[in-house]
């Protein structure tokens, strides 16, 4: 596309490209210009935002509601096209916030998340001010900005409220109040929302972000994990006495009171009201409970090792253990760096042995000698992955390779450029990175040193990615759909030169967690109930109860799986 567009009736003339493409959805695609979103609708004649609603939609001021600006017509025929929007960037859905994993590797603390909830209230406290109605108060609709000390939130998508003169009838099941659903005799379902309905759907984000649980997501004996819709319309929610929730789940009574007794009477006795304020500006804090592990009748457990503070990562070079904490990094047990104020480490080995550190500070990389702490390098990027015993960062717009050699005594940063990356629509996750290239997604992978490849994955068209990783031969995507979130497995042969795709339907928003051997074996932790185990989509063993969950992160070396369990490292091994 190339289509010069006019900003406002009176507004200047801009060109918006395919470079500037950031991504869709069902109704609109999203370029970015001059530090502007510009969504602009598929069919602009049944979806066009009237004008009515944008000025009732600006009577909502709080800066972090991301408005409709201006309409945006086309410069030559004058028909209106989308909107523009302020362009939030680096910014994460809140859903990742969901999972204890991430907010591990980000060091996001209770406080952190206490004053997020405040924000969002505050926020939906000022829309309802101004006589509107969020509706689709979910998870993938609201950003947040993270950074060493706060969180930010910013609510997008905002010409779907409701407004006085404007109805609005999307919403995401997994907050959907059933108090004012209805179906018609047809059996069509009727939302009919009210504030107390918003607040609500703001009381299951808020309980996910305490608990890391969904209040309806809890295990009852009379309903199963395809069940959970049906769970949420019956109203059994994790307070329910035969209701139990995983071990990893924070503990309920950490949770501010004034919020605690509004979510049993809400989640529980089935009322609405307005929420309270917090009455204490962050969670009890009490002792992290210590989860102990045992094996199971297929599978055995070793405690191999632990640590003063929670373990990241753990990678294995020449041999040696290396361990990445809270704070710091180890080989085996011997303290080697301080890493406690970069937003991410990782470690990569140089030609000869030596060991590079890369960490990620603002908007650069550093690489520095393990041992020494000398810096060999920096360069310019937000984020980073490892493969390969290389360092790829998306610098320029290009998936480039950081590697390491030693010349005598000498480490030295070698930058290799290995594949081009969209300007706006890239995003790197671990392991690898995924394009959308005009609604087409690519997993973009650098399968060797020096050779990275981009290939279309067809099945995920009209989706929306949350998570991926990628390990060796292996890919696991989860993608949204229609509010629905589907796993794609994706199995490379040992070559690269074809793969297979398994879909899984209906699976809760979680942490991937598996990791592949150097023989292939994958084990995927499918469900909290559920290990796979497969070197192919065709054959796949599966293993129920596993001793471990979405939160102990599985990582092999040469001597065979291990899972992280907060301070400690265990081994499992297959009776």
């Amino acid at each position: 596309m190339n289509k010069k567009v006019k900003i406002g009736q009176k507004g200047g003339t801009v060109t918006i490209s395919d470079k500037n493409y950031k991504g869709a959805g069902g109704e609109a695609s999203i370029y970015v210009n001059g530090g502007m979103c510009f969504k602009m609708y598929h069919d602009p004649s049944k979806k066009i935002i009237p004008i009515q609603k944008m000025k009732e939609l600006a009577t909502i001021t709080n800066p972090q509601v991301v408005l409709p600006k201006d309409v945006i017509y086309d410069a030559t025929t004058g028909e209106p096209l989308g909107y523009t929007t302020n362009f939030v960037d680096n910014a994460e859905p809140l859903l990742k916030l969901f999972t204890k994993t991430f907010k591990q590797d980000n060091n996001i603390d209770a406080k952190m998340v206490a004053d997020l909830i405040k924000q969002l209230q505050l926020i939906a406290t000022d829309i309802h001010l101004a006589k509107c109605l969020i509706v689709d108060f979910n998870e993938l609709n609201e950003l947040v900005t993270i950074t060493p000390h706060s969180l930010t939130p910013w609510f997008i998508d905002t010409d779907s409220y409701a407004t006085p003169s404007f109805k609005a009838t999307a919403i995401m099941d997994s907050v959907r109040d059933r108090r004012v659903t209805t179906y018609d005799s047809k059996g069509i379902m009727h939302y009919n929302p009210d504030e107390m309905s918003d607040w609500f759907s703001w009381g299951i984000l808020a309980f996910f972000l305490y608990t890391n649980i969904h209040p309806y997501r809890g295990n009852h004996p009379k309903y199963k994990p395809r069940d959970k819709q049906k769970q949420m319309d019956d109203g059994i929610s994790v307070f329910h006495k035969d209701v139990r929730v995983p071990p990893c789940i924070a503990p309920f009574n950490t949770i501010p009171k004034r919020h605690l007794d509004w979510f049993k009477d809400t989640f529980l006795n089935n009322n609405r009201s307005v929420p309270p304020f917090a009455d204490s500006s962050v969670p009890l804090l009490v002792p992290a409970a210590i989860i102990t592990v045992k094996g199971t009748n297929k599978i055995d457990v070793i405690q191999v090792g632990s640590y003063s503070e929670p373990i990241h990562s753990v990678s294995q070079h020449f041999g040696l253990n290396y361990v990445i904490t809270q704070n710091c990094v180890y080989r085996d047990n011997l303290l080697l760096m301080n890493c406690g104020k970069n937003k991410k480490t990782v470690i990569v080995p140089s030609s000869d042995g030596t060991m590079v550190a890369a960490s990620i500070l603002g908007t650069k990389v550093t690489f520095s000698e393990l041992t020494t702490s000398r810096e060999i390098g920096t360069i310019a990027s937000t984020d980073m992955l490892v493969r390969n015993g290389c360092v790829y960062t998306n610098t320029n717009n290009k998936m480039t390779e950081n590697a390491f050699t030693t010349l005598g005594i000498k480490t030295v940063h070698r930058i290799t450029e290995v594949e081009n990356l969209s300007a706006y629509s890239t995003t790197f996750y671990e392991g690898c990175a995924i394009q959308d290239l005009l609604g087409k997604k690519y997993l973009t992978l650098p399968f060797k040193k020096g050779s990275c490849f981009s290939k279309y994955i067809p099945q995920l068209d009209g989706y929306r990615i949350v998570e991926a990783k990628s390990d060796k031969w292996v890919t696991v995507i989860v993608a949204e759909k229609k509010g629905q979130f589907d796993r794609f497995i994706i199995v490379f042969n040992k070559e690269y030169t074809s793969f297979d795709v398994r879909k899984v339907d209906d699976v809760s928003y979680d942490t991937i967690n598996f990791t592949v051997m150097d023989n292939g074996l994958c084990a995927l932790l499918a469900s909290p109930t559920e290990l796979e185990l497969f070197v192919n989509n065709q054959k796949v063993e599966v293993l129920e109860d596993p001793p471990f969950d979405s939160t102990m992160k599985l990582f092999s070396t040469t001597d065979g799986i291990y899972f992280i369990n907060g301070n400690s490292i265990h081994q499992i091994k297959k009776k």
